[in-house]
């Protein structure tokens, strides 16, 4: 393992300082919108705008990884999201902004591929697992520090923004200078969200509802911060609170998971996250400590839920069909996180209670199918092991699982995934 870190040190620090540039954006952007006169409806299709990226990202970086590489594709978004970040400043626009969103989510989703490729390249197979903690650990905690540290400035000026800019540039840097080697690309048969759906129900609409919920928790708590009119420093501490919890919480979840029927698990996490939702959306006014005890509690059981549907799906398929089922649930979850945002901001403008019912509906909704999936199925035999995937980084998994099989595997000719060699 100190063999592996020494080799990826460098492409650790620029991918914390990159999070760290980008994640203070979560909320400065909700805030400055509102400060600007965008109307709730506005700011809830700017929130959706960055998953949207995310999708067409999805679709675009490969490609042009295909073409150019990881290299230069990974120079371009970093430049692209630095020059993107800077324009917030010189079109103070709706519109302008809600595209601007867009094309940030391109480029992130881009820095993550090449990033996470980089790092399963570089990390010998008994440290991967280690290393891809490390990895989840920093894309979850620099966003945090991000965050936290708009409480110590003038949120109203360009300073913020100004200095986004250069923590993505610098956070670059690092990257492009450790790459000795790039990925190999490795090629996948294409998997239909039928198909898929025909294998494993709970799997595909447990995935696009884990989108609903993240999108409804993560995206919206700033959003619903500023219809409340919370300072900007208990916005923060909002947003800190729905991701710092659920954190705590991923590893016991996830030993539990090995060790039951996961949609068994499912139920409980989804279940215990509606709750709060249901209990908080009911009473006729809170106080500040009341909204981060219970955006608190809902993301404490919200954030594994991505994790533990993508183990349950892995459960099912053959090892050589886990790549590409992965990139169809991306997608999947992708457009559920899209969803959220934009119903929350239109709803917002008639009650604040809308953001509790809103998720309770969520993850209520997926508790119901789960369990209603439980008596038409029995559970599977033999569980794989689950690790706990960043919401922030859904990409992980399809990296992660290419570069294991691609290392660990070799399908025979004309197969069709239905035979795998384990290369020893």
């Amino acid at each position: 393992m100190i063999h592996t870190i020494r080799h990826i040190w460098a492409l650790l620090l620029g991918t914390a300082i990159l999070w760290f540039g980008t994640g203070m954006l979560y909320i400065l952007v909700v805030i400055r919108a509102r400060e600007a006169g965008f109307s709730t409806e506005s700011i809830g299709l700017m929130q959706s705008s960055y998953q949207v990226g995310w999708l067409i990202a999805a679709l675009l970086i490969p490609f042009l990884i295909r073409h150019v590489g990881h290299v230069r594709v990974f120079a371009a978004v970093a430049a692209l999201g630095s020059a993107v970040i800077l324009t917030h400043l010189l079109l103070i626009d709706a519109y302008a902004w809600i595209a601007e969103r867009m094309i940030m989510g391109i480029c992130t989703a881009g820095l993550m591929v090449a990033t996470e490729s980089w790092l399963n390249d570089l990390s010998e197979n008994k440290a991967r697992g280690k290393t891809m903690a490390i990895y989840t650990i920093l894309s979850w905690g620099a966003p945090v520090i991000g965050i936290w540290v708009l409480r110590y400035g003038n949120i109203y000026d360009s300073t913020f923004f100004l200095l986004s800019s250069v923590l993505l540039s610098l956070g670059a840097i690092p990257v492009l200078v450790s790459a000795s080697r790039t990925p190999s690309l490795i090629a996948v048969e294409r998997f239909s969200l039928t198909r898929l759906y025909r294998i494993t129900p709970v799997g595909v609409v447990g995935t696009f509802m884990a989108g609903l919920c993240h999108g409804g928790l993560y995206a919206s708590a700033s959003l619903y911060g500023v219809a409340i009119d919370l300072s900007v420093a208990e916005i923060s501490t909002l947003s800190v609170t729905a991701l710092i919890v659920g954190v705590l919480l991923q590893w016991p979840i996830a030993i539990v998971s090995d060790r039951i029927d996961r949609r068994t698990l499912l139920v409980i996490t989804a279940g215990l996250a509606t709750a709060p939702a249901v209990y908080f959306s009911l009473k006729s006014a809170l106080s500040v400590t009341e909204i981060y005890i219970a955006v608190g509690t809902m993301g404490a059981f919200v954030l594994g839920l991505y994790s533990q549907c993508i183990a349950h799906v892995n459960d099912h398929l053959k090892p050589g069909q886990i790549v590409s089922a992965a990139g169809v649930l991306v997608l999947t979850y992708g457009i559920g996180y899209a969803i959220t945002p934009v119903i929350i901001g239109f709803l917002l403008s008639q009650s604040s209670r809308s953001f509790f019912w809103v998720n309770a509906t969520c993850t209520g909704f997926l508790a119901l199918f789960v369990l209603y999936r439980m008596t038409r199925r029995e559970a599977v035999s033999d569980q794989g092991e689950l690790i706990p995937v960043s919401t922030a980084s859904p990409y992980s998994t399809v990296v992660s699982a290419a570069e294991v099989w691609s290392n660990e595997t070799r399908i025979e000719e004309g197969s069709e995934f239905d035979k795998i060699n384990v290369v020893k």
